[in-house]
């Protein structure tokens, strides 16, 4: 956006009145504005050394503006890695994203599947900032409390662990910077130490488990979903009662999640 083009924008938002003229917009806050303003009409994102040209910024101050964006769920990578899109969190305000209606169309079979084998809630969700989203969810036979749109704690559900695991360091300390870890029930895990080390058994391991730690009684399972660029994007879980997934059946459970999420994955990849 041109210089001109912001004074004028501040003349109109003074016009008619006695006070004077004078910008009194935040300058970092301005530039992301930007930023999300043209990734919104641009189809194929921008990468990093395009993003500062645009801007008119430092690449490093580029790059420091796209991980904030990134880490709160405003941006988000492209499929080849290294250009960046309008992230989940830009729809908070209206239905889902092109890309999660996608997602949702691709993952419905694999979640009618899994629930109607299991006979278990089955969900997939995204990242949008310190949530999951659920987007898609088949279950055979009643089940309460469960609609597009709800919130998961990342740090509380399988599905938010299994997709926060893959985040790399530097994107893990963004994400959770100056917040803290909400106990939800006993069992949550309270402590970034402690939360550290239990994404490096879900990565060892392959799938997490919510062992009701957001709701007592509740048990689930969930395996990350990958682009085919190799980024987590979203997760796939089965949850029922903690009584209906015992310890024993946990490793079964996670080996047809993981089979599922794999063939979500495979799915998502570009064809041809």
């Amino acid at each position: 956006m041109s210089e001109s083009g912001k004074g004028s924008r501040t003349k109109d938002a003074y016009a008619g009145s006695s006070r004077p003229l004078v910008d009194t917009r935040l300058p970092a806050v301005d530039r992301a504005l930007d930023l999300l303003e043209i990734l919104a009409v641009t189809s194929c994102g921008l990468s990093l050394s395009e993003a500062s040209r645009k801007l008119g910024i430092p690449i490093s101050s580029a790059y420091y503006l796209v991980q904030t964006l990134l880490a709160r769920g405003y941006v988000q990578r492209g499929t080849d890695g290294h250009h960046y899109n309008l992230g989940p969190r830009a729809f908070d305000f209206a239905n889902l994203s092109p890309e999660e209606l996608e997602l949702r169309k691709i993952s419905s079979p694999h979640t009618q599947r899994l629930a109607s084998e299991l006979k278990l809630l089955a969900q997939v969700a995204v990242r949008r900032g310190l949530h999951a989203v659920i987007i898609e969810w088949d279950f055979h036979g009643p089940y309460g409390g469960v609609w597009i749109g709800v919130h998961c704690h990342l740090h509380a559900s399988a599905l938010g662990k299994a997709i926060i695991a893959y985040l790399s360091d530097v994107e893990f300390e963004m994400l959770f910077r100056g917040r803290s870890l909400n106990k939800i029930t006993p069992n949550t895990i309270c402590s970034f130490e402690a939360l550290k080390a239990h994404l490096a058994e879900v990565r060892a391991k392959g799938f997490a488990v919510n062992n009701e730690e957001d709701i007592l009684g509740r048990t689930a399972v969930a395996a990350p979903i990958f682009n085919h660029v190799g980024y987590v994007i979203a997760s796939v879980c089965v949850q029922g009662l903690t009584a209906q997934i015992p310890d024993w059946q946990i490793p079964k459970l996670a080996d047809k999640v993981i089979c599922a999420a794999r063939e979500i994955s495979r799915d998502l990849a570009p064809q041809g």
